[in-house]
C-alpha cells in the first residue's frame, strides 16, 4: 500500500546521497572547528536537529525539482481538482495526496520546534511561504504548478504543528530527568539510528519504479489505471528492482523520433528504447533499468476509435 512512497524515498536517496554526504562533511567540519576555536560547548541534540533539518531541505529540493519538463496544460490552478480525481485506495492517491502532506509534516514540526511557538500562525505562515515559493519556481522553470500541492503542503505543515504540540504536552508530564540534556542527546541518537535503519531497509528493498510522463496538452484521466496495469504486469512476471519510463506524446513528437532513430518518415503508435537485449546478463538483486517506452496518444485514440473502444 505504501510502495509509491517507499519508491519516492528510494529515488530521492539514490540521487541525493552524494550532495547530502558532501554537505554534511562540510557543515560538521565547520561546526567542529568553530566550537574548538571558540571553546564553546556542543549541545549534541541541538546540532543533530539542525543537521537533520538541513538534510530534509536538501531532500525536499530533490523531490520538488526532479521531474521532466511538462506542457502548460499540465499546470493546475483550480483548487481540489487534482485531489478529488484520485481513488482514495489508489497508489497515485498515496503518492500525490498523502505524499505531499507527509512531505511537509517535518517542515511544520521543525518550524514549531525551532520557534518554540504556542500558536499555529508562524509555522503556518512559513509553510505557505515555502510551498508557494516552490510552486512558483516550478512554474517559472517549466515544471508543474499545482495549487492543490500548496493546499496539501499546508495540511502537512498543520499536522507537523499538531505533532509538536502533542510531543510538548507529553514532555511536560514526564519526570524531571526527561528534561535533562543527556536525555535529549540519547533520544536524538536513538531517533537518528531508527531513521538511518529505515532508510537502509527502504534502499535495500526490492522495488519496481515506473515513471509515467504525459508530454501532450491533453489530460489523460486513465493514467492511474495504466500505472496499476504496469505494476501488476511486473508482479506477474516476478520482476523485482525493475524500472522503466512510459512517456505519452503526440503524433508530431513520435514522428520525429521515428524519423531520427528508425529512419522511417511517418508517425507510429509505439517506440521503445530498450537498455537490455538478448545478450544482457541479469545479475540477481541488481536494479534492472529496461529503458523508455514512447506512446502516441493521437495514434492510441485513433486505434481505439477503429476498434470501437470508448474510454
Amino acid at each position: 500500500m505504501l510502495e509509491p512512497l517507499s519508491s519516492t524515498i528510494h529515488g530521492v536517496i539514490e540521487f541525493t546521497w552524494p550532495m547530502i554526504l558532501i554537505s554534511v562533511i562540510i557543515l560538521v567540519s565547520f561546526k567542529v572547528t568553530y566550537l574548538i576555536k571558540n571553546k564553546e560547548k556542543m549541545v549534541l541534540y541541538k546540532e543533530l536537529l539542525m543537521l537533520s533539518f538541513i538534510i530534509y531541505i536538501l531532500c525536499l529540493f530533490q523531490v520538488v525539482t526532479f521531474q521532466d519538463d511538462t506542457s502548460w496544460a499540465s499546470n493546475n490552478f483550480v483548487p481540489f481538482r487534482e485531489i478529488l480525481r484520485y481513488n482514495i485506495t489508489s497508489k497515485l492517491f498515496i503518492k500525490n495526496v498523502l505524499g505531499n502532506m507527509i512531505m511537509f509534516m517535518p517542515f511544520g514540526l521543525f518550524a514549531s520546534l525551532y520557534l518554540k511557538v504556542e500558536k499555529i500562525n508562524l509555522p503556518l505562515m512559513l509553510t505557505v511561504i515555502a510551498s508557494v515559493s516552490i510552486e512558483t519556481v516550478q512554474l517559472v522553470i517549466g515544471r508543474v504548478f499545482d495549487v492543490d500541492d500548496i493546499i496539501l503542503n499546508l495540511l502537512g505543515g498543520i499536522f507537523g504543528y499538531v505533532i509538536y504540540k502533542l510531543l510538548k504536552g507529553i514532555g511536560e508530564k514526564l519526570p524531571k530527568f526527561c528534561h535533562s540534556e543527556w536525555f535529549f542527546n540519547v533520544l536524538a541518537i536513538i531517533t537518528l539510528i531508527v531513521i538511518v535503519s529505515t532508510v537502509y531497509l527502504i534502499q535495500g528493498g526490492n522495488m519496481n519504479k515506473i515513471g509515467i510522463f504525459n508530454q501532450t496538452e491533453e489530460e489523460v484521466k486513465e493514467l492511474e489505471t495504466v500505472e496499476k496495469v504496469l505494476y501488476s504486469a511486473l508482479e506477474k512476471e516476478h520482476m523485482e528492482n525493475t524500472s522503466f519510463n512510459l512517456i505519452i506524446v503526440d503524433n508530431n513528437y513520435i514522428h520525429e523520433l521515428n524519423k531520427n532513430y528508425r529512419h522511417i518518415d511517418r508517425e507510429t503508435d509505439v517506440i521503445t528504447f530498450a537498455l537490455e537485449d538478448e545478450d544482457t546478463v541479469i545479475i540477481p538483486d541488481e536494479e534492472r533499468i529496461l529503458g523508455d517506452v514512447y506512446i502516441s496518444l493521437d495514434k492510441a485514440m485513433a486505434q481505439a476509435m477503429n476498434m470501437d473502444i470508448h474510454s
